[in-house]
């Protein structure tokens, strides 16, 4: 992963608080995110669905490439 990090430096960053929604179900936002640090939890309702934290993961790309929603 850590290749997709070095192709994406100097791209535009952002900075999530615990607890912020990153991609919303049923969303639309034209956006894919790479994980640099850090820890994501996909969760539906209150269940835990995944967690992502490997530096270089992508999320958001299956909504984007497939122009569907989140």
């Amino acid at each position: 992963m850590s290749s997709v990090l070095q192709l994406s430096e100097g791209l535009e960053t952002a900075t999530f608080a615990p607890g912020d929604v990153l991609l919303a179900a049923g969303t639309s936002s034209g956006n894919l995110f790479i994980l640099v640090s850090g820890r994501l939890e996909v969760a539906q309702g209150d269940t835990i669905i995944a967690v992502i934290s490997e530096p270089g993961s992508i999320v958001g790309e299956l909504a984007l490439l497939l122009d569907i929603p989140h």
